[in-house]
């Protein structure tokens, strides 16, 4: 899944990007967000209500294309900005999303995510 974006947060916490969501408890997002003052391109698990910051990098300026790709429960994580291509992250564990391991019974949304503190 990909999406092009450009995204400004106004305040530490606000965040959009891409998420791939089980529960409140369980997901993992990928995009930018702000941390003590400053943008940040941001992988973020979260495993039964315990979220974890993967890894960060400062926040490419302009449009950003965001990229998660899924084979089976490894999942890769690349960007794009003004023609240069990045890998962000690759074999991270997703095993956390399935439904087996959260509870619940509808699996995984891949989509498009925004949250304004």
């Amino acid at each position: 899944m990909s999406t092009v974006m450009r995204f400004v947060p106004d305040t530490d916490g606000d965040r959009a990007g891409l998420v791939a969501m089980q529960s409140d408890r369980n997901y993992l997002f990928f995009g930018i967000t702000r941390i003590a003052g400053k943008p940040v391109l941001a992988l973020y698990t979260a495993d039964k209500g315990r979220e974890r910051a993967i890894a960060s990098i400062p926040a490419p300026t302009g449009p950003v294309t965001l990229t998660i790709r899924a084979d089976g429960d490894r999942m890769a994580f690349e960007y794009e900005t003004a023609g240069k291509t990045g890998v962000f992250a690759q074999d991270i564990d997703a095993h956390f999303l399935s439904t087996k391991e959260a509870g619940g019974f509808v699996g995984t949304v891949i989509g498009p995510y925004a949250w304004y503190g």
